[in-house]
């Protein structure tokens, strides 16, 4: 971490409010080795298409996905500090939408589902993604036809009813306003 640069949009604070979003570029030895071992999703790439409004079929749902802090746990290793985390997804549905500083903030309601339990927290979440699954029937069973990023959760509250609600930074403020500062800040990086 201390090798990556740092890139904050302008006036990020944290709270409800935001904007609380960023981005790391890694030095090359680790996006080498990450691009040889793993696969990054292309901003730029699926740009169009969420601003167009392309969508690849008419099904879908939403879900969340992070690492919950209280299912992370630190384990003996090589390093330091060895953690052990569980990758959590959870359903759920949009249901709110605002603009402030120039971000458009979605609220994310978790879905009830008795076979996982909803954390007492979702801390640890921050930076996990928020995703829109596209699926379609292909002989008779469902299969997924597109992953796309609906944004980046940041912040956790309660309804007034108690239930769960994830703050995320929406499609304008990862596809416009933070990619746009990417590519201002690392020009030659960003065009190839």
């Amino acid at each position: 971490m201390r090798y990556a640069q740092k890139l904050f949009l302008p006036g990020c604070n944290f709270g409800r409010s935001g904007p609380d979003l960023g981005f790391l570029r890694l030095p090359p030895e680790n996006v080498g080795y990450l691009g040889a071992t793993s696969s990054f999703y292309n901003l730029s790439r699926r740009r169009d298409d969420v601003f167009t409004g392309q969508t690849p079929s008419k099904m879908y749902f939403d879900v969340v996905a992070g690492a919950i802090d209280e299912h992370t746990k630190v384990v003996p290793g090589p390093f330091p500090v060895s953690v052990s985390f569980q990758a959590t997804v959870f359903t759920g549905e949009i249901c709110s939408r605002t603009y402030i500083n120039g971000c458009d903030l979605y609220d994310f309601k978790i879905g009830a589902n008795p076979n996982y339990e909803i954390p007492s927290s979702f801390e640890g979440a921050s930076g996990g993604g928020a995703w829109r699954i596209y699926c379609e029937i292909k002989e008779g069973e469902p299969a997924v036809v597109q992953k796309r990023l609906l944004g980046v959760l940041f912040y956790q509250s309660l309804t007034s009813g108690g239930e769960r609600l994830i703050t995320l930074h929406g499609p304008k403020s990862v596809y416009q306003l933070l990619l746009e500062n990417i590519i201002e800040k690392f020009p030659d990086e960003a065009l190839s």
